[in-house]
């Protein structure tokens, strides 16, 4: 009945209660897999990464061949920046349901917060192989070849296919300005990148594409202006900081 109970908290997203519901449960039942994933859920809902990675490494311990606990500890370990655990966790869930797009995504995610490009993108393709309608993982591929100013005309291929998706995602726009200005293509660059600010106007990245569009078209005050709201949303980025004293 707790567990129900905690369940319907969970819902209502009355985290607290459902907390308390799930201790009372766990008590009773101390070995329960099911229950020890809710509470990781819970405890990651109320802001305590370091309880809800605790639950789900004890999920992992009663049951280290259940995928979703797997998964579930790899992207608390991932929330909490802990990246080389996280790939360590996600691998294992990789490994036991290869089929699963989201596990290779979410790898493919700390791969590159990692540092490691190809591992990446290998996942990131895997993960389009499996599901090619999946519009975080075309437009995440896509971002990091524009990054990199690589692989320019299938960067912007993907993001394409990822907007057909998601056509309003202000992410996914300014991703497809972001290549075509690594393409040289300014102008177009410029208005993806002004629809993306619309959609989404407290992105400090975003604002700092927009305002390399306006230099590079030598419009430096709003340049400036963008350069500025950058700043403003993630101050002490030396990068941002260089470009507003050389504009």
């Amino acid at each position: 009945l707790r567990y129900y109970l905690a369940l319907t908290y969970e819902e209502m997203k009355r985290y607290d209660d459902a907390l308390r519901e799930l201790q009372r449960a766990l008590a009773l039942r101390p070995k329960s897999l099911e229950l020890y994933l809710h509470l990781g859920h819970v405890y990651e809902r109320l802001g305590n990464l370091s309880q809800a990675i605790a639950m789900l490494t004890q999920a992992v311990e009663l049951d280290p061949g259940h995928a979703g606990a797997q998964f579930y500890l790899g992207l608390a370990q991932s929330e909490n920046k802990a990246y080389a655990e996280a790939a360590a966790s996600l691998q294992k869930a990789v490994a036991l349901d290869d089929n699963n797009a989201t596990y290779h995504f979410n790898l493919g995610v700390v791969y590159e917060k990692l540092g490691d490009f190809e591992a990446s993108v290998a996942q990131m393709q895997r993960t389009i192989d499996l599901d090619p309608k999946h519009a975080s993982a075309l437009n995440y591929l896509g971002y990091m070849y524009a990054e990199r100013g690589i692989r320019l005309d299938e960067s912007i291929d993907v993001i394409q296919r990822a907007l057909v998706l998601e056509p309003n995602n202000g992410y996914f726009i300014d991703s497809l300005g972001w290549a075509f200005f690594k393409k040289g293509w300014y102008e177009k660059a410029l208005s993806e990148l002004e629809r993306a600010v619309a959609v989404v106007p407290d992105d400090p990245i975003m604002q700092d594409h927009l305002g390399d569009a306006y230099f590079h078209l030598r419009r430096l005050r709003e340049a400036r202006q963008a350069w500025e709201k950058s700043l403003t949303l993630k101050p002490d980025n030396p990068t941002v900081e260089q470009k507003l004293r050389d504009v």
